[in-house]
This record gives C-alpha cells, sequence and structure tokens, in this order.
C-alpha cells in the first residue's frame, strides 16, 4: 500500500517494463496484494532470484523474457501464463510451481530450449499430473517440493511403487491411502496385481511405518494378491470391495482392527485367514449389510486368536457362515462357538499344533511334499497365499503357500 493526498492505494500489478535491465535491481519482494503482472513486466531484468506471492492469477507475455533469472517460485494462486513469458531465459535452471493442479500455460510460455535446462518442483501428490498435463512436458526434470519459500518442506503425501501413503508425522506412521479418490494425482499402478505394501516408506528424510489401510483403500482395485505388512494395525471400512480376482486374503497377525464392511462383494474369494492379534470385527457399513459379506465363493475362515475376536451381529452374513468351514487354534473351538455372533459357520475345526496357527511359510521345491484342502481333498499346485495341510517328512502342518 501506499498513501498520496490522504487516499490509501494498494498495489495490485506489476506494470509494463516495471523492472528492467536499465534498474540494475537484484532483489525484488512482492506484496501479497499483487494479482497481476503485466507483459515485460520483468523484462531484461538482472534478478537471478524470485518469489510470486500466492495473490498473483495472471502473468503477461514475455513478462520475464531474456531476464537473468536463475530460480523462480510461482505461486499457489496462477490461474494463466501467457506464451513466451520465459522466452530467452537461458540462465533458468529452476522453477516451483506451488499450485497443485496444474494451471493453463502456453506451448511456448517455457520454451524448448528453455525447458531442456528446466527442473520442475511441484507438490509431492502433483508430479504425475504436470508430467501429463498440456504444455508442462517436456522438462529437463521434475521433483516434489522439498524446499520452497513459503511452503512446508513436510510432505504429506508420497507415491512408493504405485501406492500412495498419507503421512502423520507426530507419530512417524503412514496409512494406505485409498487409490479411487486419489488417481488424478498420483500413479496408482500398484493397487493392481501382485500387491506387497511395505513395513515403511521413507519421507521428509525419515521412516515412516505403515500403520493402516485406509478406508476403501482397495475399492473396486484389482489386485490378484495382496501381502499386507506385519506392521498393520487397522484395516478400514469397505476397505476390500468388489475386488474381482483377489482369492485369498491373510490379515497379519499385528492387526487388531476390522472395520465396518470391510470385505464385500469379491466373488472370487475361498480363503480369509485373521491373524492371533485380532481383536474386534466390524459390523454393516453404509453401503454393506455385513462386514463379511457377498462372498459366494467363500468356503474357508481361518481365525488364529486364541480368544475370538469380538463379532457383532452384522459382522459375518448368514450365507457366508453356512458356506464356509471356520477353523480355529487346539482347544478353542467350544469358546468360538459359544461366543457371541460366532455361531452358524457349517464346520468348525481346530488346528493340529495348539497356538501356533499357520507355522510355516514354504517355498515350492524345496523337498517332497503333498498338499490338501482343509477338506482334505489333495491338490498338487496350491496358489499363491493358499491356506493348506502339508505334508512333509510324516508330520502335518497348516500353512500358507508361498511359491
Amino acid at each position: 500500500m501506499y498513501y498520496n493526498n490522504g487516499q490509501t492505494y494498494t498495489v495490485t500489478t506489476i506494470g509494463q517494463f516495471a523492472f528492467n535491465d536499465y534498474d540494475q535491481v537484484t532483489s525484488v519482494t512482492l506484496p501479497e496484494t499483487i494479482t497481476t503482472i503485466a507483459q515485460y513486466g520483468f523484462d531484461a531484468t538482472l534478478l537471478t532470484e524470485l518469489v510470486i506471492p500466492n495473490s498473483v492469477t495472471q502473468i503477461g507475455s514475455k513478462a520475464f523474457e531474456y531476464s537473468m533469472l536463475k530460480k523462480i517460485t510461482l505461486g499457489s494462486g496462477i490461474v494463466n501464463i501467457d506464451g513466451l513469458a520465459f522466452d530467452g531465459c537461458s540462465e533458468l535452471t529452476d522453477v516451483t510451481t506451488l499450485a497443485t493442479t496444474p494451471y493453463a500455460i502456453s506451448a511456448n510460455t517455457f520454451p524448448a530450449n528453455v525447458k531442456a535446462n528446466v527442473t520442475l518442483h511441484v507438490p509431492a501428490q502433483s508430479v504425475e499430473a504436470y508430467k501429463s498435463a498440456t504444455n508442462w512436458g517436456g522438462f529437463k526434470a521434475y521433483a516434489a517440493i522439498s524446499d520452497t519459500p513459503g511452503t512446508s518442506t513436510i510432505v504429506d503425501m508420497i507415491e512408493n511403487g504405485g501406492l500412495v501413503y498419507k503421512l502423520d508425522h507426530d507419530n512417524l506412521t503412514a496409512k494406505l491411502a485409498a487409490a479411487y479418490k486419489i488417481k488424478a494425482s498420483f500413479n496408482v499402478a500398484g493397487y493392481s496385481g501382485a500387491v506387497v505394501v511395505p513395513e515403511t516408506v521413507e519421507a521428509n528424510e525419515k521412516t515412516y511405518t505403515v500403520t493402516s489401510l485406509e478406508a476403501e483403500a482397495f475399492y473396486q482395485m484389482e489386485p490378484v494378491t495382496i501381502k499386507l505388512p506385519e506392521t498393520l494395525l487397522t484395516v478400514g471400512w469397505e476397505t476390500f470391495w468388489a475386488i474381482p480376482s483377489l482369492e485369498n486374503l491373510v490379515f497379519p497377525n499385528s492387526v487388531e482392527t476390522i472395520e465396518d464392511g470391510c470385505v464385500w462383494g469379491c466373488k472370487a474369494i475361498t480363503e480369509i485367514t485373521l491373524g492371533s492379534g485380532m481383536k474386534t470385527l466390524g459390523g454393516k457399513s453404509s453401503s454393506s449389510g455385513y462386514c463379511f459379506g457377498s462372498l459366494d465363493a467363500l468356503t474357508n475362515i481361518t481365525s488364529l486368536a486364541t480368544t475370538p475376536p469380538t463379532a457383532t451381529a452384522t459382522t459375518f452374513q448368514p450365507q457366508v457362515k453356512a458356506n464356509a468351514t471356520l477353523t480355529v487354534p487346539a482347544g478353542t473351538v467350544e469358546a468360538y462357538k459359544a461366543a457371541p455372533n460366532w455361531d452358524g459357520f457349517k464346520e468348525y475345526i481346530e488346528m493340529t499344533n495348539p497356538g501356533t496357527g499357520v507355522d510355516t511359510i514354504d517355498a515350492a521345491g524345496t523337498m517332497t511334499v503333498r498338499y490338501f484342502t482343509l477338506q482334505g481333498m489333495e491338490i498338487t499346485n496350491p496358489a499363491e497365499g493358499q491356506i493348506v495341510i502339508e505334508i512333509r517328512n510324516g508330520k502335518s502342518i497348516k500353512t500358507v503357500f508361498r511359491k
């Protein structure tokens, strides 16, 4: 602002040729009142660094042409930058834009010979969006923001192998994010095929432990297999919703809580294992009548917990119980039958090795071995992750098969 004749005036525009080489200006701080930078506003300026405030929405053509800029930060409020804005900026090597959604630029806003020298820094969740946005391709490199004036140095979301995580900086924990909610900003290819969720992820020069799956994390995704980490504590509501090809699902021993409507409409799933640390199983959700429901192929549920987890009347769909055998630790069948909402399964089976549940993870081909389903049918080629009875060296054990 400035005052003249008793009136207050707010500076909103950088006009044509406001700064150029004749001014010999080497440092400028722009106020948050600026909304527009006119064409030729910084023409041939001697400035080497400049921060455009978040208030700026429009930048005109040739605004920085032939300037000596090496580094520029473009605020989060920009809507459009006209053509040739950075024409002739031969010294420019570092451009940071704080806008999470790519805004409109012309094909020659950053001429090709300028782009070839520039690393473009953008918000961490927006890297892929900028790479694919109109006229934003062709930069020398793309990087997540790590240290930009006026913004946090901490990223809140990261992508790791096509899986996206939300970070809790206070507890150094990470939550696997719901894929369908973030497709526009991230590459979420890791939610399909053979999915392996790691125990930890690296970000902000720190290690975050993966402890939860966000509600709807795999909603209508297409994983064929899912390996969950032993650091997992909570699985959100409707996490495994309408997954077409998933046949087996193992909740690690670390998992304590499964929320409402967790496994619903997975038509191919035949076996589910609940780990030994399981304490609470949810009920119906807003979209499902049961926590475990509409599972037409499910025939086996194994619970490794010696104390039956808390279940509600809407944890297991009656038809699921009627079709499924429940396998539990030795000596606990009667406890499960008597526990609230654990009645009504087709059959109850106790494990042969007390308290162990899954005894080994087998590497196929190490020695002569025979495999049987939990119903006693011999099979020669168990599926990855399938729960089987293994006979090896005269000993039978219950195991999760690994190829």
